[in-house]
């Protein structure tokens, strides 16, 4: 089946639920290859699957974004719930803004306890923070919760995640954008860079109904 000329991978029986950061993330030595780009494709991912009708995510990373074949074909397989992407031209060990797709299937995680378990698992590991909740909500069939939050990490490095998650009874599918940052935001400049985060996603998710 084919969506906007890309390929809508529909993805099932996914692993355990994780609860710290780094199970969110991943580090690797693993340079990017640039021949990478064909792996880019539009997620099609459960959100409520028990309602009439059903509730699909979908995902579609930003233009010139890549991942390596191995983490794509393990989130395709079943084999990891998160898979990321990172900018050409640069790798996952060293990246300026890195996007985490991320499906949790049939563990009955809600959106709005996900951005919170992942935003109390970073701030210990911070040295100041600043949390910035968008939005938790409850629509027609499933949750949603968006939530930013930037964080100074003990090695001096900056960076801000925004998070958008969906759920339902069982299923819940979303995303983590993070970007590096030169400088601390005070709050009203953090509120800024989170919007924009968030405008920059917008086109890349969509809840799908059928």
């Amino acid at each position: 089946m084919i969506l906007n000329n890309k390929l809508i991978i529909a993805l099932s029986s996914f692993l355990i639920l994780f609860s710290t950061t780094a199970c969110l993330t991943r580090a690797t030595k693993e340079p990017i290859n640039l021949k990478l780009e064909e792996y880019k494709a539009t997620y099609s991912l459960p959100v409520n699957a028990a309602s009439s009708p059903k509730t699909h995510l979908t995902i579609t990373p930003p233009k010139n974004f890549v991942t390596s074949p191995k983490y794509f074909e393990d989130f395709f397989e079943g084999r990891s719930s998160i898979l990321e992407y990172v900018p050409q031209n640069e790798s996952f060990e060293k990246w300026s803004k890195i996007l985490t797709i991320t499906l949790l299937k049939g563990k009955g995680m809600q959106a709005g306890n996900l951005t919170k378990t992942i935003s109390s698992a970073i701030i210990p590991y911070s040295k100041d923070y600043i949390l910035m909740p968008i939005k938790t909500e409850q629509r027609t069939g499933y949750e949603v919760s968006k939530l930013a939050l930037q964080y100074l990490k003990f090695n001096g490095e900056i960076e801000m995640v925004y998070m958008d998650y969906y759920s339902g009874p069982y299923d819940c599918a979303g995303l983590q954008y993070t970007v590096k940052l030169s400088s601390w935001l005070p709050l009203p400049e953090a509120l800024k860079k989170a919007k924009q985060l968030e405008q920059e996603m917008e086109g890349c998710l969509k809840t799908i109904n059928f």
